[in-house]
């Protein structure tokens, strides 16, 4: 389904299979379930419309662009029984799930920190800025590889090309249970892309690299001398075959199959919203900001 009708051109030469729609008013009835992957801004009423029809969702992140919208869809899902589910898409991919794996093994040791880059030379978004273009990644990421969420944050957005509009960010977030605080980069004016992710605990670190090729996962041991790379196999790790996208996909439809409850439900959506609502008083106000006292 799209509004422009030059996509659906483009969109039914490319699957002459499928059906093409304008509205989604249009084909409701006909389907089980809706993907919303609309600019931010249409997210909640794509969903919610979907969701008053009486089917799954799964919404691309930004969840929602506001923590009431957030709250609603939650509540309309649970009422009637509905999958609601949120894309946080590298949540699906082998190294971040193999990266949990080695925290939780206790390979790392006690996670001091988590410095996370998410650059790349962007398309500048009418309807979000960077931080809530990019950076909801990183908050799912991080949020996964800890098992909680942070309980204060704060941001210094840059605006270089448009006054209002950050389209550079670096963002800090402290976390309770863990003690252990996180550093994120988000850019729309790196030349080269940038995905990776970096922990730091009292026994070792790892780097997670998703765009490199052929060393995707490594892990690094303290010495006399500094770090040295295990020799356990674990530096060379990646890439394995499956795209996180399609597992995604696929994870979803399953669920919605089984009745089984999806790995990265509402909730999750709700709880990263409710981070980047803080992360935009932060920058504002230029203090950081406790995320209890974040209002709808």
């Amino acid at each position: 389904m799209d509004n422009n009708p030059t996509r659906l051109i483009v969109a039914g030469a490319c699957h002459p299979a499928f059906s093409l729609a304008d509205n989604l008013g249009n084909i409701i009835d006909g389907i089980d379930a809706v993907v919303v992957s609309s600019p931010p801004l249409f997210h909640a009423d794509i969903a919610r419309q979907a969701l008053y029809a009486g089917k799954h969702v799964l919404v691309e992140k930004p969840f929602t662009t506001s923590i009431r919208d957030a709250e609603e869809l939650v509540g309309m899902a649970k009422k009637r029984e509905l999958l609601l589910a949120v894309a946080h898409t590298f949540q699906y991919h082998w190294a971040t799930r193999r990266l949990k794996a080695v925290i939780e093994e206790g390979r790392l040791g006690n996670i001091l920190a988590i410095r996370s880059d998410r650059l790349a030379l962007g398309r500048y978004q009418n309807s979000v800025d960077v931080v809530w273009d990019l950076a909801p990644h990183d908050i799912a990421i991080i949020g996964y590889l800890l098992g909680e969420m942070p309980y204060a944050v704060s941001a210094q957005g840059y605006s270089h090309v448009r006054t209002g509009h950050s389209d550079e960010a670096k963002l800090t977030m402290r976390f309770r249970k863990s003690d252990s605080v996180a550093a994120v980069y988000v850019s729309w004016m790196s030349p080269v892309k940038i995905r990776r992710v970096c922990v730091i605990g009292d026994r070792g670190m790892a780097l997670c690299d998703y765009v490199s090729p052929t060393e995707t996962l490594r892990l690094y041991r303290y010495s006399r001398f500094g770090f040295d790379k295990t020799e356990d196999g674990l530096d060379r790790i990646g890439p394995y075959s499956g795209d996180p996208l399609s597992e995604q996909d696929r994870h979803f439809v399953e669920c919605i199959r089984t009745g089984r409850q999806s790995e990265t439900p509402a909730i999750d959506g709700l709880a990263t919203v409710q981070v980047l609502a803080g992360l935009d008083i932060s920058n504002r106000s230029g203090h950081e900001v406790y995320l209890d006292e974040v209002s709808r």
